[in-house]
C-alpha cells in the first residue's frame, strides 16, 4: 500500500506486519525484518484488545515517530474481520498516542502532534551542494526536525542536500519548504534513517504548521504537497495549539501471511 495518495506508485509504500508479544518486544529481531523489507519505515503492531502499539523502524533504527506508517496501520487494522466495524484507532508508541479516524476505505485522518519551534539567524550555507536562484526567508528547528523556507519554488525543486554537513546535525532531518497562498510545498531529507529523500512525510506536519501558523488562512483549505518524485498529498482539517488533524489517502493493501523465524 502506498500513503498520502491513492495510486500505489505515488506516495510513501508502507509495510504493516501484526505481531504476537514475544516477535513484537523482541527489536533486533524487528530491525532485521525492516532492513530486509527497506522501506522508509516499517510498522509493527501489537493488538491487545482493541488497545494498540506501535514500533517504527527504518532499515537502520528504530525510529520515534511515523506518521505514513500510523495511518497505514489503521488503514491494514480495518480491513481485518476482527477489526471492521471500528472507525476509530488509537496507536500507543514510546513517545506518544496517535488517532486515527478512517473515514473510508481508502481515506483516514490523523491527529499529529504540534511541536514548538527555534528560530534561527544563520543561513546553514553548508546544507546544499547547488547555488540558490533566490533566499532563504527563515530557518528554525523544531525538536525532531530542521525547517526552512525558499523564496524561490525552483530552489526547492533543485536542491541538492549535503548529505554529510546534514549528517552531522543534531536533528532528525531537513526539511525545505515554500508557501504560495494556502499551498505548502516540501521535501524531506533524512539520511540519518537510512535515506536521502523520503517519499512522502506525515511527521513533517508537525514542524510545517507552527512554521507556517502566522501566515496561512486556517479557515479556507490548506494543502500540503510534497515534492518528492513520488509524491504525497494532504490536507489540513484541524488545528489548535496542540493538535493537528491531516486528512490523506490510501492506495489499494495487498495482505499476506508471512513466517518469522
Amino acid at each position: 500500500m502506498s500513503i498520502f495518495s491513492d495510486n500505489l506508485l505515488a506516495g510513501n509504500p508502507a509495510a504493516v506486519i501484526l505481531l504476537d508479544k514475544k516477535t513484537f518486544d523482541n527489536e533486533i529481531l524487528l530491525k532485521k525484518i525492516s532492513a530486509k523489507i527497506n522501506l522508509s519505515e516499517t510498522s509493527f503492531v501489537l493488538c491487545e484488545e482493541n488497545q494498540f502499539k506501535i514500533k517504527w523502524f527504518s532499515p537502520l533504527q528504530k525510529v520515534g515517530f511515523c506518521g505514513h506508517g500510523t495511518l497505514a496501520s489503521a488503514f491494514v487494522l480495518k480491513q481485518n474481520d476482527k477489526y471492521k466495524d471500528m472507525n476509530s484507532f488509537c496507536f500507543k508508541s514510546d513517545n506518544f498516542l496517535l488517532n486515527v479516524e478512517t473515514v473510508s476505505k481508502n481515506t483516514a485522518n490523523i491527529d499529529l502532534p504540534v511541536y514548538s519551534l527555534k528560530f534561527h539567524l544563520n543561513s546553514f550555507d553548508n546544507l546544499f551542494h547547488s547555488k540558490l536562484s533566490g533566499e532563504t526567508l527563515r530557518i528554525a528547528n523544531s525538536q525532531l526536525d530542521l525547517i526552512l523556507e525558499f523564496s524561490n519554488i525552483n530552489d526547492l525543486i533543485d536542491i541538492k542536500v549535503n548529505e554529510d554537513f546534514l549528517l552531522n546535525l543534531d536533528v532528525r532531518g531537513l526539511i525545505a519548504t515554500f508557501k504560495k497562498n494556502n499551498k505548502i510545498y516540501y521535501r524531506y531529507f533524512c539520511p540519518k534513517l537510512g535515506f536521502l529523500e523520503d517519499p512522502a512525510t506525515g511527521s513533517a506536519l508537525s514542524t510545517i504548521y507552527p512554521f507556517y501558523f502566522d501566515s496561512i488562512d486556517i479557515n479556507n483549505e490548506i494543502e500540503f504537497v510534497q515534492l518528492s518524485n513520488r509524491g504525497g498529498f494532504s490536507n489540513l482539517i484541524y488545528a489548535d495549539f496542540d493538535i493537528l488533524k491531516i486528512s490523506t489517502e490510501s492506495s489499494h493493501i495487498y495482505t499476506q501471511n508471512i513466517t518469522i523465524d
